[in-house]
């Protein structure tokens, strides 16, 4: 162990590595300050018994560079602790690869001090960080290079100040522990891919919010709801914003949907579609075991109710056709369109082959571009014949194309 015995007792620069050997290393503050350079968890000359430590008592280690955690085959997770702060003079990043050797539950980093700094934290790599304290700094960006890794947030972040951004991996919300806002309410939610996560307390309701939303490009994004035993968890995304061409969301959602208990948005449906945002179809919704095109009622997030039908030979005369709904089979489409149909969108999800036949020279409206197959077909699915496209006056340039399992 390093202990300080003066503040900045260590020089600034350079890069500190802690725990490249056997046994337990630590760096102690013991209760001063430090300004750093870049510190790495880890080496070459590591074992499976190497573990690294940062006791801060009630000192300030002032991060100066890159914060990494590189052990490989090490069950030991490194930890920053004591009662003092974290604190970033600029932006920074954790970059925290996967040990391997650490359980898929726990952490290759966990920060039980409160991460300080008007900057943001970036956090990088296939392992996961725990950031258990009351943070304070800007903003947050989650891109972690495998899906299933994972930052967890259990503090009250009601003090983080700048934007949070999800490019990939998992952000965990955690109230479990502590029933307080997990990122910053005032702040916009940037939803650019990965998985968004929430479980709630089951001590009391839970709310977050944020002030508005932001979808990316080309992205696929989900949001797990998953409330507190016996309890309601509502995440209030605000208004979505999403560029024609944008990416897609899937919201998992649980219980009976309300404005207490699940996504609210002040985003309303598209006049055409009655699906949630411009156009819809890019917005999806698993809710008790059944996966359906998002719309928005009464302010919160739920499934649309499509019509069933099989038959598309009898799709007019039966009446489903009217007011160009959003489509859905039980048992597998079967017969042809007619020479020009217009839909909202179609879903697959029978239990047979599917099979969507546009006679030649017809053509096939739909309006969404949304196009879903769900978990529950059980054959081959296709569209066939004419032509296919979605409506002018929706304002898009792709389809959106989505097979959930």
């Amino acid at each position: 162990m390093l202990r300080l015995g003066n503040a900045n007792g260590l020089p600034t620069g350079g890069t500190w590595t802690i725990a490249d050997a056997a046994g337990p290393s630590a760096i102690d503050l013991n209760g001063f300050t430090w300004t750093s350079g870049a510190i790495t968890f880890g080496g070459s000359n590591g074992t499976a018994t190497s573990q690294g430590n940062i006791l801060l008592g009630g000192g300030t280690l002032t991060l100066g560079g890159t914060l990494t955690y590189s052990v490989t085959g090490n069950p030991q997770g490194a930890v920053i602790a004591g009662s003092g702060t974290l604190a970033l003079s600029a932006a920074r990043t954790f970059a925290v690869g996967d040990s391997t050797g650490v359980p898929s539950s726990a952490y290759e980093l966990t920060v039980n001090a409160p991460v300080t700094g008007a900057f943001n934290l970036t956090k990088q790599g296939s392992g996961n960080v725990l950031l258990a304290a009351n943070n304070t700094f800007g903003g947050l960006v989650a891109q972690s290079t495998s899906p299933s890794a994972s930052l967890v947030l259990t503090g009250d972040n009601t003090g983080l100040t700048g934007t949070t951004t999800l490019n990939s991996g998992t952000l965990l919300l955690d109230y479990t522990g502590s029933n307080t806002p997990k990122i910053n309410p005032s702040g916009t939610l940037s939803l650019l891919g990965g998985t968004l996560r929430l479980n709630g307390s089951a001590a009391g309701a839970t709310s977050q919010a944020v002030a508005s939303t932001t979808f990316a490009a080309g992205s696929f994004a989900t949001v797990n709801m998953n409330p507190g035993a016996g309890q309601t968890l509502a995440l209030d995304l605000k208004a979505l914003t999403r560029a024609a061409g944008a990416g897609t969301v899937r919201f998992n959602l649980s219980g009976t949907q309300s404005l207490a208990n699940g996504v609210l948005t002040s985003t309303a449906n598209d006049a055409t579609t009655g699906l949630l945002g411009t156009g819809g179809g890019w917005a999806t919704v698993t809710l008790g075991g059944q996966t359906n095109f998002a719309t928005v009622s009464g302010g919160f997030i739920t499934a649309i109710t499509p019509s069933v039908q099989n038959d598309l030979g009898t799709l007019l005369t039966a009446g489903a056709a009217t007011g160009n709904p959003n489509l859905t089979d039980s048992t597998g489409y079967t017969g042809t369109l007619d020479r020009e149909t217009a839909l909202n969108s179609i879903r697959f999800n029978g239990s047979g082959a599917s099979a969507i036949v546009i006679p030649n020279g017809g053509l096939l409206r739909i309006d969404s571009g949304g196009i879903l197959q769900t978990g529950a077909v059980g054959g081959t699915t296709s569209i066939s014949g004419g032509d296919a496209h979605s409506s002018s006056s929706i304002v898009r340039s792709r389809w959106f194309l989505e097979r959930c399992p």
